[in-house]
């Protein structure tokens, strides 16, 4: 893979379950870890039949230069929506990291 093909930019971002909001309350917040170039992966044939669960969400791959510890609790903001990590796959010898995510609402997480 080139790095040319790195056209679009995803936030990682962590939960900080203990953020303090402008009235003095604690609530969670999403904050951002890194700011990634990235490939998104289209799955095509079998494959993105596979990916499709019993709920017909449709997995996505993000692919990235593995230099960020990600980890399954963190979540990816790409276009304004937010994506679940599912699983991290490292590709060659370290050198890229996919991220295997699905889409949800706000509300669901």
């Amino acid at each position: 893979m080139s790095a040319g093909k790195l056209i679009n930019t995803i936030s990682v971002q962590r939960l900080n379950a203990g953020a303090v909001n402008a009235f003095g309350t604690v609530a969670a917040t999403w904050d951002q870890v890194a700011l990634l170039r990235a490939e998104l992966v289209e799955l095509k044939g079998e494959a993105a039949l596979e990916a499709r669960g019993a709920d017909d969400q449709l997995m996505t791959i993000f692919k990235v230069r593995n230099r960020v510890a990600c980890t399954t609790a963190d979540r990816v903001l790409f276009r304004a929506k937010a994506y679940r990590i599912l699983g991290l796959v490292e590709v060659g010898r370290r050198q890229w990291l996919e991220l295997h995510c699905e889409s949800f609402t706000e509300g669901a997480a």
